[in-house]
């Protein structure tokens, strides 16, 4: 029998005329105020945490404030702003990690690849800042109101730069001068010509040929046609007569007044010992590792596997960096961490209870309180707990553990299925909003696009299919029935009797 399009497509248009009528709130079993669900195209129900808000065309759109009058608002995956206005912070993603900008307080930091900058005081207009457009154009002004600016490797001027206070430059790397605190440093076709002054360092080197740095209080320090020889004789008050040496490739050694060492074409070969119960040998490095001492104790067998142990971790690897493991026990936690990557990783955290373990009576393990607990089996499934809190999302394409930026930019997007729960409350939701199941000791509540919708509470239940094609509604003793989307009839309860109203149509 042929398929007449027409009829279809009538059908399809009153289904969704009857739909509208179901989704104005007059039908049988309708949203509670300022609610709707229209699966994955509109929803507008609080989220886990009772942040209200809505969601239009899936994850695409978004906007939630909570109680507390936290705010935040996405249009994924190109923009996402989140404030906190009690705690004066918010953020704005730009395509993250493209553009990132964030505030704390009168405080701005911000990145737009390749820019980034810091603004110390946004209140001030002669506030203290940087800004770079990497790696050509650098500007900014220091703590003392002076600004500063270079395009590199013209010249310019740079203050508080990569642990420098001042550096000054001119066709680097022709010529440079920096400060860092009382010593000064003169550089001429860096790195072959560099000499430091001031403070408590003295350094002078013509690369590759010599060069010595001298701290009259820690060390001095020589090299002879780099890295062939280099040298060191320690002044630290502990090692008074201290010293060593490598003619590189050939052998180096290192005397203290409580260790010794020697290498054999370094750093390949090398043997340690010392007064306090310490040996250590590489052959060759970094295949082949041990360490044998008070506080570590050590067995690389590079790249196949290996085991670490300090005084409260221990770690291990297998065929490294793909499987390894470790065990850190600290005095008010434990953490235990595997990973098989970029497949597998597993981070569990527990909190110490005050009472000794391995006490009468006690286990051990009884003494150990779960406080976090991250499992993911990349791409598919991620496991997040936190306290009483938990999230499973199935996939999960981002290879890496908990990402702020992607929670709120990307992870969205490519989430079938999302599944919330504190303590006796759940949310699970699929395809980005066509299913949802909500349960708590107060309430259940699921909702399948197009199909159903049906809240239990208290002595209230409700139900509806196709939005109000078929409806039921029981509220203590009354009772509603609805039929064909118009037709409606209601019951009372009243002891043993029954009493039926009228079938009537419109209205409640």
């Amino acid at each position: 029998m042929p398929v007449n399009m027409h009829v279809i497509g009538n059908g399809i248009v009153v289904l969704a005329f009857a739909s509208l009528l179901g989704l104005s709130g007059s039908g049988c079993a309708a949203p509670r105020a300022g609610e709707m669900h229209v699966g994955p195209l509109y929803q507008s129900l609080p989220d886990f945490e009772g942040n209200a808000g809505f969601q239009f065309a899936g994850p695409l759109v978004e906007r939630r404030v909570s109680p507390e009058g936290k705010r935040f608002t996405a249009i994924r995956p190109f923009w996402s702003h989140a404030a906190d206005a009690d705690a004066h912070r918010a953020g704005t993603d730009i395509l993250w990690p493209l553009g990132v900008f964030t505030s704390r307080g009168n405080e701005l930091h911000w990145r737009m690849l390749p820019a980034f900058g810091h603004v110390f005081d946004t209140d001030a207009s002669s506030s203290r800042h940087r800004w770079a457009l990497f790696p050509i154009l650098f500007g900014g002004r220091d703590a003392e109101k002076q600004a500063y600016f270079a395009v590199f490797p013209v010249g310019g001027r740079l203050h508080a730069f990569l642990g420098y206070d001042r550096v000054w430059f001119v066709l680097f790397p022709v010529y440079a001068r920096s400060y860092q605190g009382e010593n000064r440093t003169t550089s001429v076709l860096w790195p072959i010509y560099s000499r430091t002054t001031g403070g408590d360092n003295e350094r002078w080197r013509v690369w590759p040929l010599y060069g010595y740095s001298y701290n009259p209080d820690r060390w001095t320090k020589r090299f002879v046609l780099w890295p062939i020889w280099t040298s060191v004789d320690y002044h630290y008050p502990d090692m008074e007569g201290g010293a060593g040496f490598i003619l590189f490739p050939l052998y180096g050694q290192v005397r203290l007044p409580r260790q010794q060492s020697r290498m054999l074409f370094p750093p390949l070969f090398k043997v340690e010992w010392g007064e306090t119960d310490h040996f250590a040998f590489n052959a060759p490095w970094p295949i082949l590792q041990y360490v044998d001492s008070p506080n570590q104790q050590r067995f690389y067998l590079f790249p196949f596997g290996g085991r670490l142990r300090r005084r409260h971790d221990h770690s291990w690897f297998v065929l490294w960096p793909f499987v390894s493991g470790r065990r850190s026990e600290r005095p008010r936690e434990v953490l235990t961490r595997f990973q098989v990557l970029p497949f597998w990783y597993y981070e569990d955290v527990r909190k110490r209870l005050p009472d000794e373990p391995g006490s009468e009576g006690v286990s051990a393990s009884e003494h150990k309180v779960p406080v976090s607990r991250y499992v993911r089996v990349w791409p598919v499934w991620m496991y997040r707990r936190e306290e009483e809190q938990s999230l499973v999302r199935v996939p999960d394409l981002w290879p890496l553990r908990q990402t702020p930026g992607i929670d709120r930019n990307w992870a969205p997007l490519w989430t079938l299925y999302r599944r919330e729960r504190a303590n006796e409350r759940r949310l699970s939701v699929w395809l980005w909003g066509m299913a949802r199941w909500e349960k708590s000791p107060e309430e259940h509540d699921l909702r399948i696009f197009p199909l159903l919708e049906s809240q239990e509470q208290d002595k209230t239940r409700r139900w509806r299919f196709l939005y109000g094609f078929l409806g039921y509604e029981r509220d203590n003793l009354q009772k509603k029935y609805q039929l064909l989307y118009f037709l409606r009839i209601r019951r009372m309860f009243d002891g043993d009797e029954i009493t039926s109203g009228d079938a009537y149509r419109g209205g409640r």
